[in-house]
């Protein structure tokens, strides 16, 4: 397993806490956060395993043509980039990018959909592929772009984190090929996804 780009990122330019979170894993070496990378992709595999397994059960049941299957995650691991592991306050693509998969009526297969939504649009778009009504919510509507209907909309998502325990307030937009982040405690960030993928340099300055 290779290490990710930004390994070592000296976090230089980002807010003192992911500094200070990195510290914990300071005693790792690469091998290290290799293993937990490899025990991490065996439980993805497995999960893939599981997955299949459910979808071969509705194929052969005759229920896959009447059934919408959702496969998403609440929050991804960075698994050594910037030096981290498991998840936290820093706001990095590794742990927010996640899976967004749907196949059933409804849904155009093969359909990849590049622009950055957000789990807030799931309900809307459920309701109206499912039941064919409207949900009054804060969400997006993406039945049309699954159906192949509607053309890439304006590619926008949002996030917020409250801290958990502690005074670490995240507001979150992907606008684009931009990300920007306001930091309630620190310096804010800002990163032009396309020409800097691994988030190396921070252009909130």
């Amino acid at each position: 397993i290779e290490q990710p780009a930004s390994f070592r990122d000296p976090l230089t330019d980002k807010p003192t806490i992911y500094r200070r979170i990195r510290e914990a894993w300071s005693g790792l070496q690469w091998e290290d956060f290799a293993f937990a990378s490899a025990c991490y992709y065996a439980l993805c595999s497995m999960l893939d395993d599981e997955v299949g397994r459910l979808l071969a059960l509705l194929e052969e049941t005759g229920q896959a043509q009447d059934t919408l299957v959702v496969f998403t995650s609440d929050h991804g691991d960075y698994l050594g980039a910037h030096g981290l592991l498991l998840k936290g306050v820093a706001a990095f693509e590794e742990a927010y990018r996640v899976p967004l998969l749907m196949r059933g009526p409804g849904v155009t297969p093969g359909l990849v959909i590049d622009e950055p939504v957000g789990l807030i649009d799931v309900p809307r778009t459920l309701m109206r592929i499912l039941l064919d009504t409207d949900y009054e919510c804060q969400g997006g509507d993406l039945s049309a772009r699954l159906a192949g209907q509607q053309a890439a909309g304006p590619g926008e998502a949002f996030a917020e984190f409250h801290g958990q325990r502690f005074g670490y307030t995240q507001r979150v937009v992907w606008s684009g090929d931009w990300k920007y982040v306001f930091n309630g405690f620190d310096e804010d960030e800002l990163y032009d996804l396309t020409n800097d993928p691994f988030e190396l340099r921070n252009l909130a300055g």
